[in-house]
C-alpha cells in the first residue's frame, strides 16, 4: 500500500503535489504569498498517514489471523474511500469549468444557427 501511495504521489512530482495543498486568493493552487491551506486535502492526507501508521503497527495490536484479516480489509477499504474523496476534491473545479464550457459552446452554436439562418435568406434573392 505504501508503494501504491508513493507511486500516485510522485506521478506529477512531489513539488506539484505540495502546491496542491495550498489555494491562492484567486481559487488556483500554489504556495505563494497569500496562499491558504486547503484543509480538506490536509484531512485526507492525515487520514492516509494515520492508516499507514496503524498498518505498520498492526502486528503489535492483533495476533489472531481472522482479526488481522478483518483489520487489513477495513484499512484497504478506507484507503479506497480516501482515493475517491481525494479525486473528487482535486477535480471538483475541473468539472465546474467543463460545465461552463459546455454552456458557452451551446450558446455559440445557437448564435451560429441564428446567424446562418439569417444569412441563407439574404442569398436567395
Amino acid at each position: 500500500l505504501f508503494a501504491l501511495e508513493m507511486l500516485t504521489s510522485t506521478h506529477r512530482g512531489m513539488r506539484e503535489n505540495f502546491t496542491r495543498l495550498w489555494k491562492d486568493g484567486e481559487g488556483g493552487s500554489g504556495a505563494g504569498a497569500g496562499a491558504v491551506l486547503r484543509l480538506e486535502i490536509v484531512a485526507v492526507v492525515l487520514l492516509k498517514l494515520g492508516l499507514g501508521l496503524f498498518l505498520a503497527t498492526l502486528s503489535q495490536w492483533l495476533y489472531d489471523p481472522k482479526w488481522i484479516t478483518l483489520a487489513g480489509f477495513l484499512i484497504v477499504s478506507t484507503l479506497a474511500g480516501t482515493r475517491v474523496v481525494g479525486w473528487n476534491i482535486f477535480h471538483a473545479k475541473k468539472k465546474k469549468k467543463k460545465k461552463k464550457t459546455k454552456e458557452k459552446e451551446a450558446k455559440r452554436e445557437a448564435n451560429d444557427k441564428t446567424s446562418s439562418a439569417g444569412g441563407a435568406g439574404e442569398d436567395d434573392t
